[in-house]
């Protein structure tokens, strides 16, 4: 206690010192490098702003391992490369003024020297004047030796004109920034997110984003594309039909807007909204939230639309360096800019609205006629009159539990049946039915009072001694929701809303619940693959189908640069020969079965029972099922 109180009273000034250059560098690439996306937007810019039309990115284990960006620009020059990641080191300005005129992404030149103080950096560079490239490796804003013992002095090398960066091991000497990085592949999805927008803003640029090892890149946009078809190339057609343009010009306010906008027809869950000012991506908050508010009146609850916003703003009433990373700008007026925008959009929107898109539910076949539900309205009246209890109208009743009322029994029925028996129609239809779903319906129709239309199968998880797969199957454990697995396990199935953006009706106890039924299918086969690795039930294929044509069928049909490059014929025989020479442990572990002798798929897996998967989706499927080069891990 005496010495709690000792340390604490001690009022003693510490001396005020000067911390090292090295110290003071690494603290300020902290808050410019913050993760592997900040490193490639960063590089991205720069090979924008060196007059690249070609940039090629290559990341491995999310780019905590290496990212290298590939770009055909001016180059730097030999005389640059012993300063070029020193601080302060740039050709985009020459005095402070120049930041009024700017019209480059950089201007600081802190980007180079801040990833030479946390990783370790390698760069090739070629101009068009030189007739050989030059190799140079950073520490610490320094040149080092690119092999140890030799000099420091950039080496000749063979090269294309432009440069190549390499950086490697980001964040070795910074334990805590490097434990702070989420899992490779979330850094990976950061990293094609900060792409996707500088891809779809910078037309005449082609931009390929891949991981290390990939034969195909993960992004790909061709220079001759125009915005709205990179943004259909990287999104879906989709959204690309929904999608409005908008282009005006205040001469007042001096600024310029280019946008493309979502309709009323498009909705997402999640917010995308790209803002540029003056070219350079940024987050303007008062802006952003202006746009979202603006779609409120016309989108359902809790969706929001997608925005891609161009500003161009005279250089001089705008300030770049309001920021280490420089994601935030100021401009003059900027409330009534915002204001502008707003209005435009908003009268923009109501046109748009005013033509709606709606998908409708096809009557199902057993469905009675209009004539017979009014027939059954009545019986129904008349066979209630001796009731104690009210009358109730049938659009008033509420489905209050799965367990006490099912789904049909909320339909009004024909003369002289109940609510849980099975109309004449479905008896009828029940004859036609293969035995196994005739004992499902029999089984149910036995019953005085079931209680749900569907039945229950359990399956039994597999033995599988592998780590990996006892790994995840921990994992989903640990990640249940108690309460949404509840509203699954209980819930009674209302119907489709939409068909093809996958929305269902749910109800579990008095609430009505919208849900994705695309991602909740997802996640069950995803579930049920992991719990019965290595112990699939089996599908068999009669005719059992040529592994050949069904690689064929979807190599025809994906449209890629790559396999037009390398010659679509080749990249079957790949395939083929792949899926061949690893079809013994595609038969153990998937229960997928090749003959090696015919080369014919023979049998799938069976994950649910009583599933009939897709076959229209077996060629890409077939495609997709080659084992990375990681799959021995498994």
């Amino acid at each position: 206690m005496d010495q709690h109180q000792s340390t604490t009273c001690d009022l003693t000034p510490r001396p005020i010192v000067a911390l090292e250059e090295s110290v003071v560098n690494r603290i300020a690439a902290g808050e410019i490098i913050i993760r592997p996306a900040n490193a490639i937007k960063e590089l991205l810019e720069n090979c924008i702003d060196a007059g690249a039309t070609s940039v090629k990115i290559t990341v491995k284990d999310g780019g905590a391992k290496m990212l290298q960006i590939q770009d055909n620009g001016s180059g730097i020059r030999k005389a640059d490369l012993g300063i070029l990641c020193e601080r302060f080191t740039t050709s985009k300005i020459r005095k402070f003024d120049d930041l009024s005129s700017l019209r480059t992404y950089g201007f600081r030149g802190e980007a180079l020297a801040s990833i030479s103080h946390i990783a370790h950096l390698t760069i090739a560079t070629k101009t068009r004047s030189e007739g050989v490239g030059w190799k140079a490796k950073y520490s610490d804003g320094k040149l080092v030796p690119l092999k140890t013992g030799g000099s420091p002095d950039p080496q000749p090398c063979a090269g294309n004109d432009g440069t190549v960066i390499t950086v490697e091991d980001m964040f070795y000497n910074v334990p805590q920034r490097r434990k702070a990085l989420q899992s490779a592949s979330d850094e990976y999805r950061k990293i094609l997110d900060v792409v996707t927008r500088y891809a779809i803003h910078n037309q005449g640029v082609a931009i390929s984003c891949k991981k290390a090892g990939s034969a195909s890149p993960d992004i790909s946009t061709s220079a001759s594309a125009t915005i709205l078809e990179t943004i259909g190339r990287l999104y879906s057609d989709n959204l690309k039909k929904e999608l409005m343009h908008l282009e005006f010009t205040d001469k007042k306010l001096e600024f310029k807007m280019n946008g493309y906008f979502s309709t009323a027809n498009y909705n997402a869950k999640k917010s995308i909204t790209m803002i540029f000012i003056n070219n350079r991506l940024v987050d303007c908050s008062p802006l952003r939230k202006s746009l979202e508010i603006t779609y409120l009146p016309i989108l359902p609850k809790g969706s929001f639309p997608y925005i891609y916003i161009s500003l161009e703003i005279a250089p001089d009433r705008v300030d770049p360096n309001v920021h280490p990373n420089k994601k935030e700008v100021h401009f003059l007026d900027q409330d009534e800019i915002i204001e502008r925008i707003g209005d435009k959009l908003n009268v923009f929107l109501a046109g748009s609205n005013s033509s709606r898109s709606y998908n409708v539910q096809t009557l199902l076949p057993m469905a009675p006629p209009d004539d017979q539900v009014l027939k059954s309205s009545q019986a129904d009246s008349s066979q209630q009159k001796n009731s104690k209890s009210t009358k109730i109208l049938p659009q008033k009743l509420v489905r209050t539990d799965h367990r006490s009322r099912t789904l049909q029994s909320m339909l009004r029925r024909p003369t002289g049946t109940s609510g849980d028996d099975l109309t004449p129609s479905e008896s009828n239809h029940a004859e036609d039915l293969p035995d196994s779903q005739t004992l499902v319906r029999d089984s149910n129709s036995s019953s005085q009072a079931p209680q749900s239309t569907s039945h229950t199968v359990k399956i039994e998880e597999s033995l599988c001694l592998l780590k990996s797969i006892g790994d995840l199957r921990e994992e989903i454990k640990s990640k249940t929701d108690s309460d949404l697995e509840n509203v699954i396990k209980h819930h009674t199935f209302v119907g489709v809303v939409d068909t093809q953006k996958g929305y269902s009706c749910i109800q579990h106890e008095t609430r009505l619940h919208l849900i994705y039924h695309f991602s909740l299918c997802e996640e069950l086969f995803y579930q049920l693959g992991v719990r019965q690795f290595g112990s699939f039930d089996r599908i068999q294929l009669k005719p059992p189908v040529p592994v050949k044509t069904l690689v064929t069928l979807a190599v025809e049909s994906e449209p890629s640069e790559y396999l037009d490059k390398i010659g679509r014929s080749e990249a079957v025989d790949k395939i083929c020969d792949r899926l061949t020479s690893k079809a013994e442990m595609l038969n153990e572990y998937f229960s997928f079965q090749i003959d090696p002798s015919s080369g014919n798929l023979v049998t799938l897996p069976l994950l649910l029972p009583e599933h009939a998967p897709n076959m229209e989706k077996l060629p890409l499927c077939t495609s997709k099922k080659v084992p990375g080069p990681g799959y021995r891990s498994v």
